[in-house]
């Protein structure tokens, strides 16, 4: 979906530039569309304001009122700050407040909650410095946008922070979820190489020195993915994924767990 962005008031709320500064954290990007930036409800009000109407029809419940195009801008500017000040300066994604938003919202539908972790960053952070180690948090996150942008009515993609990441995929399946994960599992393993040199990655390891100055083997990182069946209890939720985050963690590979109904599928890249 193509939109206009010449608008006054987004020049206003210098979003062009917050674009412009995107697209170069993620030079992987050839472009990047403005539902990238806001959710889907504040880019219905965006396709309001674009129109040439002054007053505005609103239904809540049974009752009906009218709201007057400068009511509309002000909310909307508001809200639109609000998803900006909540999302993760690395990669741009919804941080907390948004997923627990959005879980909260389909807590009475049928949905799965997968959460991605990055094994082995900290060497990797520590031996190569930050910069790197920001670049490679940046380059999970646009991998899991890219692989979220298809279904970006039923897909969710949040940063929790550091090297953990949340995607929440609503109206789902088991077939589904298992072909997902596979799919984020072989695109971020591919992703993830592409920052070490192919000898180290064939072999596992990358030779560096520690912070004691001495000559040390660092594992390659690794995606570690929990896909668990969706619920309203977070605390429930993010339990269950932390036990079967655990079994993830301990297979050499780069590997996800799924929960069914009678258990949980491992796959492995």
């Amino acid at each position: 979906m193509k939109h206009n962005i010449d608008y006054g008031y987004r020049q206003d709320l210098k979003l062009l530039e917050l674009i412009e500064t995107f697209k170069i954290c993620f030079k992987d990007a050839n472009e990047v569309s403005i539902p990238d930036y806001i959710s889907i409800e504040s880019e219905y009000i965006l396709s309001l304001l674009s129109s040439d109407n002054e007053v505005f029809l609103t239904k809540e419940g049974q009752e009906w009122g009218l709201v007057e195009r400068n009511r509309l801008m002000n909310f909307f500017i508001k809200k639109l700050a609000r998803e900006f000040l909540d999302r993760n300066p690395l990669t741009f994604l919804p941080g907390n407040r948004a997923i627990e938003e959005k879980i909260t919202q389909l807590s009475s539908e049928s949905f799965y909650v997968i959460y991605v972790d990055i094994d082995n960053f900290k060497a990797y952070n520590d031996a190569y410095g930050f910069l790197c180690g920001d670049n490679m948090i940046k380059k999970v996150g646009f991998t899991l946008n890219m692989i979220a942008s298809r279904a970006q009515e039923r897909i969710f993609v949040g940063h929790v922070g550091g090297d953990d990441f949340v995607i929440i995929v609503s109206n789902t399946s088991f077939e589904e979820i298992k072909l997902l994960t596979s799919e984020i599992l072989v695109k971020l393993t591919r992703a993830l190489a592409e920052l070490y040199r192919p000898e180290d990655v064939q072999r596992g390891y990358f030779e560096s020195l520690d912070r004691n100055g001495k000559p040390a083997k660092f594992p390659i990182a690794k995606a570690s993915i929990v896909a668990v069946i969706g619920k309203a209890n977070l605390l429930e939720l993010s339990r269950k994924a932390a036990t079967l985050k655990v079994h993830a963690k301990k297979l050499p590979k780069a590997s996800a767990v799924i929960e069914t109904v009678n258990g949980f599928l491992t796959i492995t890249n």
